[in-house]
């Protein structure tokens, strides 16, 4: 018997019930992330072609993203991705996720960086320990021209995330 053929909104719709049944946090919202991540299609383009059938390999995907959500994974490692400020940093199993209040503390590097540049100092160094994804180095990199960045950290993981990051 030939497997059925779901459509992005059948598989919209059933992913963030059964997520909502196994108690995920923002069921429908972490549906939208793995069917988007699955797909190559944007959380609007989602709603726009719900009609459209997703292929085997989209499906197979999703399957296994579902799986690996349902049993507690972090979205985020999941999908192997997170926005941060501007950005689109991967992340993995085994390096922190950014977190939204770690864009407070770029807003204050930032400002405190502005002031080093108001007052003629050329070049300032913007030093970002225990970087983990790279998320402040990077993110202080790209939006502050003529700062050098220096990001470390102890993890090896981290170091390889990190410098995926800032290609």
């Amino acid at each position: 018997m030939p497997e059925r053929v779901w459509t992005v909104g059948e598989a919209l719709d059933w992913t963030a019930e059964y997520f909502e049944k196994k108690d995920v946090s923002e069921p429908r919202r972490s549906a939208e992330w793995l069917l988007s991540a699955s797909t190559g299609l944007s959380r609007v383009e989602l709603y726009a072609y719900r009609p459209r059938p997703l292929s085997a390999d989209e499906r197979a995907r999703l399957r296994d993203a579902v799986a690996r959500r349902a049993a507690g994974e972090p979205l985020q490692h999941v999908t192997g991705e997170v926005p941060f400020r501007h950005l689109i940093l991967h992340v993995r199993p085994g390096v922190f996720i950014p977190r939204p209040e770690t864009e407070v503390l770029v807003d204050v590097g930032l400002e405190h960086l502005d002031r080093l540049l108001s007052e003629g100092i050329r070049e300032p160094i913007a030093l970002d320990l225990c970087t983990g994804s790279g998320a402040v180095a990077c993110a202080v990199a790209s939006e502050r021209e003529g700062v050098r960045v220096w990001a470390s950290d102890v993890s090896e993981d981290a170091v390889t995330v990190a410098c995926d990051n800032v290609m």
